[in-house]
């Protein structure tokens, strides 16, 4: 198949579901998706070959089939940076409208959806409680909002909701988020810094300490970004970012794109959960935690998609009442010390508790195989808020 015809059709379903269709945002995505595309398969056949030359020695091994799913999937990864690379090397030409974004405000009784172009409805809000914390929740790339049908808004709301202690506030980033990695990677500094200025208004309705935003792979780095230009507004920062397995293509170090940091909040953790694949795998915030050490497949999962995820069903099972504590850490010098089960540092829980900056370091921990996934589960049957 012809190679423009293939990116055509790879693109415009994205592009027809929405109300706006731009025949000229269409045609630099096509451009830049056949240029992404020599570089895909190029890779892809670098990958093939080294298969080929390697395969008497893995056949041999017994494990070839395993090795080569791994040098295929090295090599995706490797041409998603290059491709990451030229593209953030230069301006991105996607306008993105601001007031097609939305904050959703979630509480038990109904959801409550304010545009971002028109933030101060939301604020003054009846449903707004000044006097709760506010936690804002950023999802990453292909996730958007259906009428609420989102596994990972699901499962994080479902945990706040029971509490019902905190403004719990999601992020819509209407389509911005659902097209090409590249394209999503560099849409999240336009929307992060779109969102930290909307949020400023917040330093004169409620502390800038009571704010804490939740992000997951891309999301984190919207998160970071978010938090910046909040700083960069008010001179002070926000509480807390929560950086759920933060993603690395595009994000690597020496990359032109920043990502979540430690400073970006007066506070910064970060769960890694597929480290060097989907995830970054250094540690970045002020506390770092590594279920299962930095073995990028955890107990129960078989991909790095199902990896990816674990970080946002830990978190959320860390939020249901009496269930702070089921993921205790332990601080550690490396993956080595952790694996020899060698690690005498404190010990602090990972997940939705409340830490201080006298926890600063990186911290290892095992989990179970599936729910409940943390060892020190302590969470018994309850009644959660209802209307």
């Amino acid at each position: 198949m012809n190679l423009k015809l293939l990116v055509l059709l790879l693109v415009l379903p994205f592009m027809a579901s929405e109300a706006h269709f731009n025949i000229s945002t269409v045609y630099i995505k096509v451009q830049t998706g056949i240029t992404n595309g020599h570089k895909f398969f190029s890779n892809i056949g670098r990958s093939l070959s080294s298969a080929k030359e390697s395969f008497n020695n893995l056949r041999k091994e017994g494990n070839f089939f395993g090795v080569l799913k791994q040098k295929a999937q090295d090599n995706a990864l490797q041409a998603l940076q290059e491709i990451c690379s030229a593209d953030t090397n230069r301006e991105a030409r996607e306008v993105l409208e601001v007031d097609r974004f939305n904050f959703v405000l979630m509480t038990p009784c109904q959801n409550h959806t304010y545009s971002l172009g028109d933030p101060q409805n939301f604020w003054t809000s009846s449903a707004f409680d000044r006097k709760k914390k506010t936690v804002i929740l950023v999802t990453g790339w292909l996730t958007k909002a259906n009428n609420g049908q989102l596994p990972i808004l699901e499962c994080i709301s479902d945990a706040y909701l029971c509490r019902n202690d905190v403004n719990f506030v999601f992020l819509d980033t209407a389509f911005y988020m659902v097209t090409f990695y590249d394209w999503a990677a560099l849409n999240t500094v336009k929307i992060g810094t779109d969102v930290g200025k909307r949020i400023s208004a917040l330093k004169n309705i409620i502390p800038s300490n009571s704010i804490h935003i939740v992000g997951h792979s891309l999301g984190a780095h919207i998160a970071g970004v978010a938090a910046r230009t909040y700083t960069e507004r008010t001179g002070e920062k926000i509480g807390r970012i929560t950086g759920l397995d933060p993603a690395q293509p595009c994000f690597n170090k020496g990359g032109s794109l920043k990502g979540v940091a430690k400073g970006d909040a007066q506070y910064v953790d970060i769960i890694h959960t597929n480290p060097g694949v989907l995830g970054l795998m250094e540690s970045i915030g002020d506390s770092d935690f590594y279920p299962n050490g930095l073995n990028p497949i955890p107990k129960g999962c078989h991909s790095s998609v199902c990896a990816h995820g674990r970080a946002w069903e830990y978190y959320a099972e860390s939020v249901y009442p009496g269930n702070e504590g089921s993921f205790l850490s332990t601080k550690c010098s490396s993956d080595e010390s952790f694996q020899a089960k060698d690690c005498s540092g404190n010990q602090i829980p990972m997940g939705f508790a409340e830490k201080s900056l006298d926890t600063i370091g990186n911290y290892y921990l095992d989990v179970n195989e599936v729910a409940p996934f943390g060892r020190d589960h302590n969470y018994k049957e309850m009644s959660c808020a209802t209307c």
